[in-house]
């Protein structure tokens, strides 16, 4: 073969490498986005809302935590409701009802207040715990059609803080529950779901098992015991409370006392009448079955009694842990250094070389690969950052032919929770003077949602306020992004979108322009 042959052989070859990892880089950065609801419905094309829907929906019990719930934490919290409601005795109703009393009485009852059909509808019921506890949690699932913009409390632990002090606004506070009332609302969330197949389940179960262990068991949690904290674990114990006792001779409660845990027999606390998930478990809570059955208990001993979600942080469930194993007048000896260094290989000095050179040829050829998919990074990112000025610039076109004075009358809709004069205050949402060209969620005094915190990093192509970004997330922003938890009708109209986006450009010193 010729020398001219084999130059184009190596230049196709060479080519056809960069465009596969060219491919290949592009796919780690741009990740495709789902919508939670398609604006153009396709007919006889079920939704994933509706099929989500048949599932129903699944929340924490909220009564096993109230005991031990912060009102102080509960009362820092919903300063964010505080543009909507007020909370002293007589207080006025606002933009939602006043609050004083409401748990325990009638849903819809508050004097002197219009409320929406949803809630309206039923005022034979009242606000129980457990009410409040899927009413905070999901505010549009409990009540279609409610007019509270509010997207809801994800984490059960500052739904059980927000009920506590909503409890304290009362001259007399509705008694806790009960240890009988606690015990049957968590048996039946552990109740599997009616209907599913045994074995379906056991398979779940068996794969979300071994996750769970490989996740938190092993070497991994037996390493962090050396370094972790039981002061610190103290505190994450405080939300198990009320559900066991963990000094020593202390009481069964919903669940046994834990006194002494670390290294007994699973199961074997006297007295405790334990479920058949654990009951029918073999061997001892030794720190890497703790740390299995304490990041998801409920995939480690399908049925148990527990409703407890797990401790995901491995931070936290090691700390855990040693808090545990501090309960015992002797203490379950912690496993030394030499137990968790690696076994040595037994090779012989030349093998050992021989290997040293196949990891440096292995390292070279690694460094040259990442420097191509640098390469290939850095031009697919200049190619995007051109498209988006090019499409920055053309809409910025279109924006400023819309007259801002229809932006300002869609912009009432939006008073309830922004404002937008130079000095104005934060709301439930940020003030938004001078927002276009601001880094996204970059106002000190605002505690943001992930969603926008998530957008400032900057392997993002725009973390800061654009025309795209704007219009983007006024169309759709609980769909567009995830964890966002700004709710409000979406802006469907081009027109409607450009006029309001043309309104808040001019809400500054400076308009916002791409020269």
């Amino acid at each position: 073969m010729s020398l001219e042959f084999n130059k184009i052989a190596a230049a196709v070859l060479t080519g056809g490498v960069i465009a596969m990892a060219t491919g290949f880089v592009a796919d780690l950065l741009i990740h495709e986005q789902h919508l939670e609801e398609s604006v153009y419905k396709v007919a006889g094309v079920e939704s994933s809302e509706a099929m989500a829907a048949d599932s129903g929906p699944s929340f924490e019990p909220v009564l096993p935590l109230l005991a031990s719930a912060s009102v102080e934490e509960g009362e820092g919290i919903v300063k964010k409701c505080a543009a909507c409601h007020s909370f002293e005795k007589g207080g006025a109703n606002k933009v939602g009802p006043n609050l004083w009393g409401v748990v325990g009485a009638n849903v819809a009852a508050h004097d002197g207040y219009s409320y929406s059909d949803a809630l309206a509808g039923a005022p034979d019921e009242t606000w129980t715990y457990e009410a409040l506890n899927h009413f905070l949690a999901d505010p549009k699932g409990y009540a279609p059609g409610t007019k509270m913009s509010f997207a809801g409390l994800k984490k059960v632990d500052e739904r059980a803080a927000v009920i506590a002090y909503l409890r304290s606004l009362a001259d007399s506070p509705l008694p806790l529950p009960s240890d009988e009332e606690i015990s049957a609302v968590t048996q039946e969330a552990a109740a599997p779901a009616e209907g599913a197949s045994e074995g379906a389940m056991e398979t779940t179960a068996e794969g979300a098992a071994e996750g769970a262990m490989e996740a938190a068991g092993g070497s991994g949690i037996l390493a962090l015991l050396a370094s972790a904290d039981p002061e610190a674990g103290s505190k994450v114990a405080r939300k198990c409370g009320a559900c066991h006792s963990f000094e020593e001779g202390g009481p069964n409660k919903v669940g046994p006392n834990l006194y002494g845990v670390v290294g007994a027999d699973i199961a074997n606390h006297e007295g405790y009448s334990y479920s058949d998930a654990l009951s029918s478990k073999e061997g001892t809570w030794d720190y890497e079955t703790l740390a299995a059955f304490l990041t998801d208990p409920k995939a480690w001993a399908p049925g148990t009694k527990m409703s407890f979600a797990g401790v995901k942080k491995p931070e936290e469930l090691a700390n855990l842990i040693a808090y545990l194993r501090s309960l015992a007048a002797e203490p379950m000896p912690l496993p030394d250094k030499a137990s968790l260094a690696p076994e040595s290989s037994g090779e012989e000095p030349a093998m050992r070389k021989v290997k040293t050179e196949q990891e440096l040829n292995q390292a070279a050829l690694e460094d040259a690969k990442a420097k191509l998919a640098t390469k290939a990074m850095l031009e697919q990112r200049a190619k995007l950052e051109m498209r988006f000025i090019a499409t920055e610039k053309a809409l910025e076109e279109e924006v400023q032919k819309q007259p801002p004075e229809i932006g300002e009358r869609l912009a009432l809709s939006c008073a309830d929770c922004h404002d937008w004069d130079a000095n104005g205050a934060d709301l439930i949402g940020p003030n938004l003077f001078g927002l276009f060209g601001r880094k996204v969620a970059s106002r000190e005094s605002y505690d943001y949602s992930l969603c926008l915190m998530d957008l400032r990093d900057p392997r993002h192509i725009w973390t800061y306020w654009s025309f795209q970004g704007f219009v983007d997330f006024l169309a759709r922003p609980e769909a567009y992004y995830e964890n966002c938890d700004q709710q409000h009708p979406a802006v469907r109209s081009k027109e409607e979108l450009l006029a309001l986006t043309n309104f808040f450009r001019l809400q500054t010193d400076k308009p916002y322009r791409m020269d």
